[in-house]
């Protein structure tokens, strides 16, 4: 293994220009740039008038400074960045990109699917090949296309983006925003209680709208006017779309969201092991809660779809997040069952159900 360290001050200004492989950076306080890399490989890190410099032939692992200005040109594999405080701009590629704990980015190519989580700006994507996912946004996020499916929870700020798949969204938009979200298959979009906007909604299947005083209906398309009508959402399916209003309690979510669901659940719990071994391994051991539970829920997704075909839809009650009872430990049980397949969804409902009725 190749190993170097320089001292390059708490706010560098850092250029990966080219690295062969996949590059992974953790950025930590302190004043130190660490670079390593297999042997054989051929790894230049130097100094030039406005900044650091490195390119590596092969894989890198790179510990930058935390306040570190960082760009990255091009990368021939994956690209994982976590713990980055200071500006952030990625270039091309080509596998896939995890962003942890970041401040604004702007990302220009994935190849593969794209992860963010916990960004505290805005996020700039231009094209994701696979699937994107981005969990905890507090600023705007503004992208091309996602080949893939797409996934948004917790999105605080106005959304722009493209999706050749199926769309899963949580969101939060702010008075004044403008946001639009289109996707090439099913979308389903949950906003929070008491949302104020007006939204726009076309769908190439069957269309559900929360309910409203104020509601316009055409041929595949419906314009519905939440609250005062603070912001603007447009959403656009090339099947399904399925929005509601969270009023609290209970609601029923149908198979399509089974999967959905099951992987915010698996990811909570997840996220908190992960800080347990943060806290205590120093972040030697690795779960990636948010790709592991995605995966997860996409599975149990496919299951149930399989499971499906040829029979009636089944219709699940379960218990919005905030409102849990003394039956966590047994409902995650019971979603554990159907992702190895143990039980059938209309088995987990009815256990559900009794749960419910046990409070």
């Amino acid at each position: 293994m190749i190993r170097e360290q320089y001292e390059v001050g708490e706010r560098p200004k850092v250029k990966v220009e080219q690295v062969a492989g996949d590059l992974t950076v953790s950025a930590r306080a302190g004043a130190t740039l660490e670079a390593a890399a297999p042997e054989g490989a051929r790894l230049e890190v130097r100094q030039t008038k406005d900044a650091w410099l490195v390119i590596c032939t092969e894989d890198l692992d790179l510990v930058v400074p935390a306040e570190a200005g960082l760009q990255v040109a091009e990368v021939g594999g994956a690209l994982k960045i976590e713990g980055l405080r200071g500006a952030l701009e990625v270039g091309r590629v080509g596998g896939e990109v995890e962003l942890r704990r970041v401040a604004s980015a702007r990302v220009e190519a994935a190849g593969g699917d794209l992860v963010a989580r916990q960004v505290e700006g805005d996020l700039r994507v231009g094209a994701v090949g696979g699937d994107m996912l981005v969990l905890s946004l507090s600023g705007n996020l503004e992208a091309g296309r996602a080949g893939g499916d797409l996934r948004l929870r917790q999105v605080r700020g106005a959304v722009t983006v493209e999706a050749g798949g199926d769309a899963h969204l949580d969101l939060e938009p702010p008075p004044g925003s403008r946001s639009r979200v289109v996707a090439g298959g099913d979308l389903i979009c949950r906003l929070p209680e008491g949302a104020s906007l007006r939204l726009t909604v076309r769908a190439g299947g069957e269309l559900r709208l929360p309910e409203a005083e104020e509601k316009v209906l055409r041929r595949g398309e419906a314009t519905v006017v939440l609250g005062e009508g603070e912001a603007e959402l447009e959403l656009a399916a090339g099947g399904r779309a399925w929005v509601r209003a969270d009023q609290g309690g209970e609601v029923e979510i149908s198979p399509e969201e089974w999967g959905a669901y099951v992987a915010s659940k698996v990811a909570e719990s997840l996220e908190g092991v992960e800080s347990v071994l943060e806290t205590f391994g120093g972040g030697v051991v690795e779960i990636r809660a948010s790709r592991l539970a995605d995966r997860v829920g996409r599975a149990v997704a496919r299951a149930m779809r399989r499971r499906g075909r040829g029979r009636r839809e089944v219709s699940l009650r379960i218990e919005r997040p905030g409102k849990r009872g003394a039956h966590e430990e047994e409902r995650m049980m019971i979603l554990r069952m159907v992702e190895q397949g143990k039980i059938t969804a209309e088995e987990a409902a009815r256990l559900l159900e009794a749960l419910g009725e046990g409070r």
